[in-house]
């Protein structure tokens, strides 16, 4: 755990005009309003085979450079309810037992103060982290993050 004047430090960096950037389980931390995320997980899943990344705002710098669909390997997702103000830049398909795709948001923004924070709720997996296109989008990310508006 990280202790919680850690927490106010990060908290407090990112709402005067820093940026953060949170992977797979960030929300279920007391940074989770940080990132735009509203009543906690709600469920976190290991999903094996192959699985789309499709791109939701094709427009957005985070993912400039990335192809409109990647696909990923035995990744787990993180489920969770975000703020209806954070800006959708990425979902996580596939197909369920029932047969039928299901669709959930794999990556936002969301701003927190004069701060931008980017959350990407996969990354649990080593073979995702290091997905050349996940280090292009958070090499985007910390660009995005640096401009001002």
């Amino acid at each position: 755990t990280i202790p919680d004047d850690v927490m106010l430090s990060i908290k407090t960096f990112t709402y005067n005009g820093g940026g953060l950037i949170g992977f797979h389980d960030i929300l279920s931390t007391s940074l989770s309003k940080v990132f735009g995320g509203i009543g906690g997980v709600g469920w976190h899943e290991s999903l094996n085979g192959e699985y789309e990344l499709i791109i939701y705002d094709k427009d957005h710098p985070i993912v400039k450079g990335i192809p409109s669909k990647i696909t990923i390997l035995n990744e787990e997702h993180v489920y969770s309810r975000c703020d209806p103000k954070a800006h959708n830049i990425l979902n996580f398909s596939f197909v369920t037992k029932e047969n039928k795709i299901q669709t959930y948001r794999a990556a936002w923004t969301c701003r927190f103060g004069k701060g931008k924070t980017f959350a990407f709720m996969l990354a649990h997996r080593e073979s995702t982290r290091y997905n050349p296109y996940i280090i292009k989008m958070v090499a985007n990310a910390i660009r995005w993050m640096k401009q001002k508006e």
